[in-house]
């Protein structure tokens, strides 16, 4: 598998690559982005920054597929890229929906 020289910052009004194309690309290529994640048992919500991945260089897509929610063991129910949180007001937050509804 080649490593995607794309990178897709968290800054700026470049445009996201649609849900499909992103989960075919490594973590790494979206860098200081953040994965939000909730479980389809507990519905509780994780997030993991792509700087703190060890496996960053993985397609979304197996990561997603690979995940398990560390207290109950149930999957990913949604899943979406995020360059923030709504609560720290850095500014407006751009993601991209991998998994689930909007």
């Amino acid at each position: 598998m080649s490593v995607s020289r794309r990178h897709w910052r968290s800054y700026g009004d470049h445009p996201l690559p649609s849900p499909q194309e992103a989960l075919g690309e490594p973590f790494a290529a979206f860098p200081s982005w953040f994965l939000r994640i909730e479980c389809d048992r507990c519905h509780k919500v994780q997030w993991i920054n792509q700087v703190h991945m060890p496996r960053s260089d993985q397609p979304l897509r197996v990561i997603l597929a690979r995940m398990r929610h560390e207290h109950c063991g149930g999957r990913a129910a949604r899943a979406e890229l995020r360059t923030g949180t709504e609560s720290a007001g850095s500014g407006p937050v751009r993601r991209i929906v991998l998994r689930g509804g909007a």
